[in-house]
């Protein structure tokens, strides 16, 4: 399992960066997405459990 943080103001690149470099090994797992910290968290707890890159 391997998990990559990204921390950054809005609008430094965290997303374009995440898409050049990552999108075909590891899921996105974001606020903006999901809308709740509990989707967030149970999205993090099955990607953990599953042993999926993130």
């Amino acid at each position: 399992m391997e998990c990559v943080l990204f921390i950054g103001i809005q609008g430094s690149g965290k997303s374009t960066f995440y898409k050049e470099q990552f999108f075909h090994t590891h899921v996105r797992i974001n606020l903006d997405m999901l809308k709740t910290r509990n989707r967030e968290d149970l999205y993090l707890a099955a990607s953990y459990q599953s042993k999926q890159k993130f």
